[in-house]
């Protein structure tokens, strides 16, 4: 039965393939259609097992993915108004358990006022499934996700801006419920652009994280924290091939249970981008920033390096290839770590454009996970191609 209902949706696709496609459209729509495998769906150490691989005897699957999206842009005087929306279903071949039915949704503002005022305000929703990494039992579990982004900019000399922002955010979970949380940002700066297209930004930035349930004895408005953030944001297009992106700062955060504030953590990211030649870009990187949401105990720290380099054989089409490294830490405030693990991960893909509306997307992508503190390793193969038609 969830098949022929594939079919349905698959039909109704390819069926609406009608229309010229323009870029500058003030609708756009988009259906997609692809075919993956991944031989470690659970991300699974080579003996493990949860109770669907070993009701189905194996660790692999292959999977359909349908999605149908849309973006309408609304210019409206000085302002621009855009919505854009998607969903999406995934269909297991053996693993049904995983069929679900995902979403996301936009809305957004470009906002003027004069000629000194200036900014964002978007707002967005989404569906989706946890990754399986963060899960390490095989649970489902589906993820809530809504925010609301403010940002403003008043120019108080020509070179010169002052710089403000707002957000609020939210997550919620079907089964990890005590990781449901929401987060208040707030920020303040100054911004120095030249003629250039260049750009230094000094800003404060604070947040405050609340839990949404109880842990326990412990009461949900005590189990967040409250954390401090001073940085600087550089933008500098180097050259006409080379552009450089790069922040840095210093944060520390105070336990809202015990009241005790952690050592100052560096935070930032270093980006890249390198215009080889005519068909062939270069980019690499490495980044170190806290997750916007935790797992639970601490706070989960990122640290990523990575190379790219893609390659536009014609006009129809593009080669990707990117390696990369992260690290993935959980720290409590007093500098315990909780969880400790190395990934790494090569990706190739291939984009081919038969023709203005119509693309395919294929890709090879490889991993491994290196558990420091347990006996969570994995590695992983798994590959896909995608068919896409804007119209």
């Amino acid at each position: 039965m969830a098949r022929k209902k594939l079919a349905v949706v698959l039909g109704c696709a390819i069926g609406l393939a009608h229309g010229a496609y323009d870029a500058d459209d003030t609708l756009k729509l988009n259906a997609e259609v692809g075919y993956g495998y991944d031989d470690n769906v659970f991300r699974l150490s080579e003996q493990g097992s949860n109770s669907i691989t070993r009701k189905h005897g194996q660790q692999g699957d292959s999977k359909l993915d349908v999605a149908l999206g849309g973006r309408i842009d609304v210019p409206v005087s000085r302002q621009n108004f855009s919505a854009s929306a998607r969903v999406n279903r995934q269909q297991y071949m053996d693993f049904s358990e995983l069929n679900y039915t995902g979403w996301q949704a936009d809305l957004g503002w470009a906002w003027q006022a004069g000629s000194l005022l200036s900014g964002q305000l978007n707002a967005g929703t989404s569906r989706s499934m946890s990754s399986f990494e963060d899960t390490r039992d095989g649970r489902i579990d589906m993820v809530r996700q809504s925010n609301v982004q403010w940002q403003g900019a008043y120019l108080i000399l020509s070179n010169w801006a002052l710089v403000a922002d707002v957000g609020y955010s939210k997550q919620t979970h079907d089964v990890r419920t005590l990781e449901d949380a929401k987060n208040l940002t707030y920020g303040l700066g100054m911004r120095y652009r030249t003629e250039y297209g260049s750009s230094l930004t000094v800003r404060q930035q604070w947040q405050d994280y609340d839990y949404l349930r109880n842990l326990a004895f412990i009461p949900a408005d005590r189990r967040g924290y409250e954390e401090r953030l001073t940085q600087l944001v550089l933008q500098w297009p180097y050259s006409e091939k080379l552009n450089i992106s790069a922040s840095g700062g210093v944060s520390s955060w105070k336990s809202k249970l015990t009241g005790e504030r952690s050592s100052s953590t560096p935070q930032g990211n270093l980006d890249l981008t390198w215009q080889a030649t005519g068909k062939t870009k270069l980019r690499a990187g490495y980044g170190q920033n806290f997750d916007q949401f935790t797992s639970g105990a601490g706070r989960d720290l990122q640290r990523v390096t990575y190379l790219g380099a893609a390659w536009a054989m014609s006009e129809k089409w593009l080669w990707d290839l990117e390696l990369r490294h992260w690290q993935k830490q959980t720290e409590m405030q007093a500098g315990q770590r909780l969880r400790d693990e190395q990934y790494e991960s090569a990706k190739l893909s291939v984009v081919f454009k038969p023709a203005r509306a119509w693309s395919i997307r294929s890709y090879l992508r490889w991993e491994q996970r290196e558990d420091q503190m347990g006996s969570a390793d994995y590695d992983l193969f798994a590959g896909g191609i995608t068919g896409r038609y804007d119209f």
